[in-house]
This record gives C-alpha cells, sequence and structure tokens, in this order.
C-alpha cells in the first residue's frame, strides 16, 4: 500500500513540476523554487518507493524461507558470481554445524559449488541442462567421525529480459533416510547371504507365482547371469503349463490352511536336463499376522530309474486334472442355460425332455467335480482324512459307466458287510489306486463284465488289512497275468503302502490289500458337540472349490457344490440345505443377485442360513451384505481356524 502512495506522490510531483516550468516564465524565481521543492519531494518519493521494494522481496524471501524451514528446507539466492544474496537461519545451522576447528568459512563447506567454475562443474550443469534445474548429494564428516549428508537442488533464476540473474537453492538434511537405507541393505545383503549359503533353490513369490528373490543355485537352473534378472519373472516362464498349475493349486493350499507342503515336481533346466524336485513351500506372515508371500525350498533329486515314467503318471494325472477344470466350465453353462429354458412356455413334453437333460448334466457336473478332480495330481501319503470305502468305489465306478453302456457289459460294486463306514487313509492316493484297478480290468477283459468290491481281510483292536479287488468269470492267459499290473498301477499302490496280488482258478481276481487304523485306534479329533451339515458350497473356481469342500467333507459334512447363481437357485428349489456358502463374484448371476433370489424364493418362511465369502470385506461391503439377510461372512484367502471358529459359532450343538 506505501508503494502505492509513494508512486502516486511522485507522479503528481512530476506533473507539477512540468507545469510549473510551462507557466512560470512571468515569475522566473518563483518556477524555480518551485521546481526545487518538487523535485526534493519526487527524490524523497523515489527513494522510499525503492526502499519498499526492498523490503516487500525481502519479506517475500523471508516467507519462502519460513515455508522451506517448516519442511526441513534451508533456503539462499546467489548471484552469477556465486555471492550469496540470501540465506536464511536454517541454511547457516547446516553450514555451522559441519565447521571444523581450523574455523573455515561454513559456505565452502557446505555451498562450495558456489564456487566452482569451469568444465565439469555443477554452474556449467546447470546453464547446458534443459529446465534450469539440478540436483546432487553430499556428505560430510563432522564432529566424532561420523557422516552427515546433505540433498541439494539448484534452479536458475532470469530477469524481465529473459536473461540468466542467478540461482535458488535448498538443503535438506537426509542423515536419517541414508541410515535407514544402510540398515535396509545390510539386511538385504544378510538375506543374500543366507539364500545363497544354501545347496538348494531358494525362492520367495507372491501368491501369484512373480518371483520376489531367488538365490545363486536358483539362478544358475533358470540360465540367468545374476539373481536380479529373475526377479518379477513369474514361474510360468520356467515351467511348463501342466507344472504351473500343480504349484499354482499348492500354493492356493498353503495360503488356505496356513500349513507348509511338500510335493515332487518335474522340471527342465536351461540346459534342456529333465530334472526332478522335491519342492517345500511355507507361508510368510507380516507383521500384522497377514499372509504376504510364499518361501520356497526346491532341492534336486538323484537319477533313478523309471524316471520317465515318473513324468509320465505326472502327465497323466495333470491331463485328468485338466480335463477336470475344463468340463467344469461349459457344464455351468449348459446347466444355467437349462434352467432358464425350464422356466419358459414349452409344452409338457419338452419340459420331459429338459428335466431329465439337467438331471443328466448335473449327474455328469457331479461326477466331474466330486470324482474326477480325487484322481489328479500329486499327493501327499501322510496326509490322511476319513473316507467312506463304499463311496470311493462306487465313484470310480460312475466313471466308467458311460464306456460299459457303449461296450454293452456290465460293472458293478460289491461291499462286504464287515466293510466299515469310514476308514481313515489318503482320499486321493485310494482313489488314483482304484481307478488304475479299474482301468487294468476294462483293458484285460474287454468284453466280460466285472466287479469291483471291497471287504475286510483282518481285524483286531488295533488295525484291520482292506482288499480292494476286481473279479471276472473269465480267466487270465499267462501273457495277460505277466503285463497286467501297469507301472502307474504299482506305484499308486506303493505310495499307500498297499501290497498287490492275482488269483487265478474258476474266477479271476486281482486287486491290493493296505493297512488301516481301526476306529478305536483313532484319536478322533472331530468334537462330539459338532453338527454334521448339508452344505451347499457356491464357488465358481475349481480350486478353491476343491480346497473348501475337503476342508468340510473331512469335518463330516455333506457338500453340493455350484458354480454360478443359477445352478445355486436350482440346488435350492431341489433339496433344504443347512448351510448355504455363498461366493460374491460369480458368472451368469452374482453372489448378490443369488441371495436377493433365496431370500425371495423362501418368501418369509424358514431362511437357510447363508454364510458369504469375499476378498474386499470393507464398512460398505458389510452393509449391503446384512441388508441381504446373511448370517456371517468370512475373508478370503479363508483361513482353517477363523472358518471353523465361524461354523461352531452357528452350528455347534449345544453341549
Amino acid at each position: 500500500m506505501k508503494n502505492k502512495i509513494y508512486s502516486a506522490l511522485l507522479l503528481v510531483c512530476i506533473v507539477i513540476a512540468f507545469g510549473a516550468g510551462t507557466f512560470g516564465g512571468a515569475h522566473l524565481f518563483f518556477a524555480i523554487a518551485a521546481e526545487a521543492v518538487i523535485v526534493g519531494v519526487g527524490l524523497w518519493a523515489l527513494l522510499k518507493l525503492r526502499e519498499g521494494r526492498v523490503c516487500e522481496r525481502a519479506e517475500i524471501e523471508s516467507w519462502h524461507a519460513t515455508v522451506m524451514n517448516n519442511a526441513g528446507l534451508a533456503y539462499y539466492r546467489a548471484d552469477m558470481d556465486g555471492e550469496l544474496i540470501f540465506v536464511d537461519d536454517l541454511c547457516r545451522v547446516f553450514g555451522q554445524s559441519l565447521m571444523l576447528p581450523d574455523g573455515d568459512d561454513w559456505q565452502k563447506i557446505l555451498l562450495p559449488h558456489l564456487s566452482e567454475r569451469g568444465d565439469g562443474s555443477r554452474w556449467e550443469k546447470l546453464l547446458l541442462s534443459e529446465d534450469a534445474f539440478d540436483c546432487f548429494e553430499s556428505t560430510h564428516m563432522v564432529h566424532g567421525g561420523h557422516s552427515v549428508f546433505f540433498a541439494h537442488t539448484m534452479q536458475l533464476l532470469f530477469d524481465s529480459d529473459g536473461q540468466v540473474s542467478g540461482i535458488a537453492g535448498t538443503v535438506c538434511d537426509i542423515s536419517s533416510q541414508k541410515k535407514v537405507e544402510r540398515e535396509l541393505l545390510k539386511k538385504s545383503s544378510l538375506l543374500d547371504a543366507v539364500m545363497n549359503y544354501s545347496e538348494d533353490s531358494v525362492f520367495i513369490q507372491d501368491f501369484e507365482g512373480n518371483l520376489v528373490k531367488v538365490n545363486n543355485v536358483f539362478c544358475s537352473y533358470a540360465g540367468a547371469v545374476k539373481p536380479e534378472e529373475c526377479i518379477g519373472a513369474n514361474i510360468r516362464d520356467y515351467l511348463s503349463p501342466q507344472v504351473v498349475a500343480k504349484v499354482m493349486q499348492d500354493i492356493g493350499e498353503v495360503v488356505t490352511t496356513g500349513r507348509d507342503s511338500n510335493f515332487i515336481m518335474p522340471a527342465v533346466d536351461s540346459l534342456g536336463n529333465k530334472l526332478r524336485f522335491d519342492v517345500r513351500h511355507c507361508l510368510y506372515r507380516n507383521c500384522d499376522g497377514e499372509p504376504e508371500s510364499i518361501i520356497g525350498f526346491a532341492r534336486a533329486l538323484p537319477e533313478k530309474d523309471g524316471s520317465l515314467d515318473f513324468e509320465m503318471r505326472n502327465a497323466d494325472f495333470a491331463l485328468l486334472e485338466t480335463i477336470s477344470h475344463e468340463l467344469r466350465t461349459p457344464l455351468a453353462g449348459i446347466i444355467g442355460s437349462l434352467r432358464v429354458l425350464e422356466g419358459t412356455d414349452l409344452s409338457a413334453e419338452a419340459k420331459g425332455y429338459v428335466d431329465k437333460c439337467i438331471l443328466s448334466a448335473e449327474r455328469f457336473n457331479d461326477v466331474v467335480s466330486n470324482y474326477l478332480h480325487e484322481l489328479s495330481g500329486n499327493f501327499d501319503p501322510d496326509d490322511k482324512e476319513f473316507i467312506s470305502p463304499a463311496s470311493v468305489m462306487e465313484n470310480i465306478v460312475e466313471l466308467f459307466k458311460p464306456a460299459a453302456l457303449q461296450q454293452e457289459r456290465c460293472i458293478s460294486c460289491a461291499a462286504d458287510e464287515n466293510l466299515p463306514d469310514k476308514i481313515l487313509c489318503s482320499k486321493r492316493g485310494v482313489s488314483q489306486a482304484l481307478f488304475c484297478l479299474m482301468n487294468i480290468g476294462m483293458s484285460v477283459f474287454p468284453e466280460q463284465g466285472i466287479t469291483l468290491g471291497a471287504r475286510v481281510c483282518e481285524r483286531d483292536a488295533d488295525k484291520f488289512i482292506l482288499d480292494f479287488y476286481l473279479t471276472s468269470d473269465s480267466k487270465m492267459t499267462q501273457d495277460q497275468n505277466e503285463c497286467m499290473f501297469t507301472d502307474c498301477f504299482k506305484r499308486s499302490a506303493g505310495r499307500i503302502d498297499a501290497a498287490i496280488y492275482s488269483e487265478s482258478g474258476e474266477q479271476t481276481e486281482f486287486g491290493f490289500k493296505f493297512e488301516a487304523p481301526s476306529a478305536q485306534a483313532v484319536d478322533s479329533k472331530v468334537d462330539s458337540t459338532e453338527q454334521s451339515l448339508t452344505v451347499l458350497l457356491a464357488e465358481d473356481d475349481i480350486s478353491s472349490q476343491v480346497l473348501m469342500r475337503k476342508k468340510l467333507e473331512g469335518w463330516g459334512h455333506a457338500v453340493r457344490t455350484a458354480s454360478t447363481g443359477l445352478e445355486v437357485l436350482g440346488c435350492i428349489k431341489e433339496q433344504e440345505y443347512d448351510l448355504v456358502l455363498m461366493d460374491i463374484h460369480m458368472p451368469e448371476m452374482n453372489g448378490y443377485e443369488a441371495i436377493r433370489s433365496i431370500r425371495e424364493y423362501e418368501s418369509g418362511g424358514a431362511q437357510v442360513p447363508i454364510v458369504v465369502m469375499s476378498a474386499y470385506v470393507n464398512d460398505r461391503f458389510r452393509e449391503e451384505i446384512k441388508e441381504l439377510g446373511i448370517t456371517d461372512f468370512v475373508s478370503k484367502p479363508i483361513r482353517t481356524e477363523e472358518f471353523k471358529k465361524t461354523l461352531d459359532q452357528h452350528f455347534k450343538k449345544d453341549s
């Protein structure tokens, strides 16, 4: 405001002086006196105006310095000769903290670049840069022998004519950041040393298979020069699609259960050598207890005879798993379309055909989802659960019935009356062995009827010997008897410690026997107060569906699966369920729509409990879900202990 007043006063003086000189000819003395007074006042106003502008500039620079100081930045300004025009207090504090006992000027220590000239100097780089900006760091030793680190910025200043008039710069103490960087680098170096000390291949990956860190052994197998070249790559870059599918399924199980896993994996190194690895996956949780990554160890196994058969066996089971997955998706679309067609205006005869199609498709869907998947992939023989031997046999026979009908022959099941309802064993191991046994029977006796059976051979207080056998009315030839047992069947039986046998008389019989603990010898982990439930599991991801079904059936619950919202509605209309486990993101009809449709179908009657499964749990999600009338929800990835706790909370019987 003062600058405006001084400017106006100066302008008035100029106008009056001009008028006095023009019209004061008649009174020369008066004119000269007036001119002198006016010029004096004008000069005084001009000095005040300049002084005001200098003060205003100082205030602006002081304000800038205050803002930067609050951000931890020291501010200074210099002319083209490197002389400081303005420097704030923080800049002086930084400089004086570096002064040595010999009393050197702090400016030469903190800002030596201001006096540098010539090729390669900061001035030259700044003048030649396109954006007239430069940044760099400096290190200084202070009393006590420790280092102080500063980050510098320099910016060219221009006058009104566009000519360079000086520079403005900032200084920031980054010693604390450098200390953190050194600590992180030290920890990273220690981790590298530990990983590279191992003779095994060690790697860290996220849940999508992206590599975060690897050691030198992994690097050599991958054909990389240094481990950094593998960072960010995916296991799909190194393994076949079938093996990748197995690895990703195992990662999903580790994340879901929280337990370490161990499996055998075939692979090919960068030189084309076929290898086998004993792989172990461990789950790493962050400081909040949340799953964050997978730590893996892979040890190359020595070569042995039959390695090609081993890979072929893995390929066969991987193919079964791929078929199971690929059939599941179109089947879901077929069933959903048939459900829509069922609701249209059709004749009674057409509706009958549609109903038959739906029943057939759902039966085939259950076979694919529940039985075929049990035959695929590697398994841990020590991972045991309670299974029904009669049900496992029936499932296997169901797989071969279409071929038997086409060949116009009979296949059947026979269960001994003393056969226990449940046995503790490896479900996938027994299923694979029975599948191979049935496949042998279909091949050796292409035209005769066959029977798959099970019986108890020996029993005592602690264990019993279970015999799974296959019989036919035809006698085997000597050639058939010698080449009957395939390597695949031998290995499948061997993994569950089963002994294979064959007997030939009036009837041909062959199979395998293995030992299982009796019910009295098993320390049951199932709480007597738990309730057996009929569960409808709605999940479109086949891996998650299989894992969840395995958990629920292991706890003694009966499970039916659905992959779309339309399938869920069809299942609800067919029978009653004790519980519906609902995924939110499904094709054709999502979980929200399916829940609304279920509640509308119930129309005020008894409501089936619904537990929602989703990875996106926030406050808004909770409110939307509660409005739909759900019982509870669990977060993905699902942790076994939390999921079990949720079921017990709502469905446990009173003690």
